[in-house]
């Protein structure tokens, strides 16, 4: 451990949630619950700027158990939240000549079966009366980043609405084409879809499972909550389904 050690501002924010202190970690965009030894340390660091091990002896002997002080600053230190106290050097520019697109996102139908009262799509309209990709346009789009990521080992398509899961028909489809074109190719393709989830199912979840898909669901926390917001366009809550 170096002599001197200061909290790497430029990488961390550090804020309290009630009784809780909580970090974000810019450069992976995650959040971090601390704990009391995760507090006091970053409180040592707010005061001092740069600290060194005799402030931290003083600190913390008599508190902590030397050894769960020195795995916490080890575990801050790989997460480059804590590191020594030289400035950082800048972020030398990287020059981009090239830049492959492996990834596809498909809107395959602009309708959703819900009527969310934040939505930020002030265009949905139901699923009926939403426009559908169709498969021509879908398979294009798909050949194009395959064409497009000839030097890349994955292509990922998305699936995107609306609520996607009003189109199973062409999402189907599009699976059949793409993993072809993978063989084809010898790529590895990946599927993701982000969904209310309100429409699925257990042969969907098996569908999905078999044919490696991410999914993103949207959804509210508490019931209370999410059925304030997260409507059926009959103005009903979703939670429980």
């Amino acid at each position: 451990m170096t002599s001197t050690l200061a909290l790497r501002r430029q990488d961390v924010r550090d804020f309290r949630f009630g009784d809780e202190r909580v970090l974000l970690h810019i450069p992976s965009t995650s959040l971090f619950a601390g704990d009391g030894i995760v507090s006091d340390l970053l409180d040592l660091f707010h005061e001092h700027g740069e600290v060194t091990q005799d402030q931290l002896r003083t600190c913390f002997d008599g508190r902590y158990p030397a050894a769960q002080v020195v795995e916490t600053l080890h575990e801050l230190i790989g997460l480059r939240i804590v590191g020594d106290g030289a400035a950082p050097s800048p972020a030398k520019p990287v020059e981009v000549g090239d830049l492959p697109v492996n990834t596809v996102i498909l809107n395959v139908n602009t309708g959703c079966n819900l009527a969310c009262s934040y939505c930020y799509k002030e265009d949905l309209s139901t699923p009926v009366h939403g426009n559908r990709m169709d498969f021509a346009t879908a398979a294009r789009a798909v050949d194009l980043t395959f064409e497009a990521a000839a030097q890349r080992p994955s292509v990922n398509v998305v699936f995107f609405g609306g609520e996607p899961l009003t189109n199973v028909a062409l999402i189907r489809q599009v699976v059949d084409h793409a993993e072809a074109r993978a063989r084809e190719t010898g790529k590895r393709i990946d599927f993701s879809l982000t969904t209310n989830a309100t429409l699925l199912n257990d042969e969907l979840v098996d569908y999905f499972q078999a044919h490696r898909f991410g999914l993103t669901i949207s959804m509210d926390g508490p019931r209370d909550i999410h059925d304030r917001h997260r409507r059926t366009i009959g103005g009903h809550g979703t939670y429980d389904v």
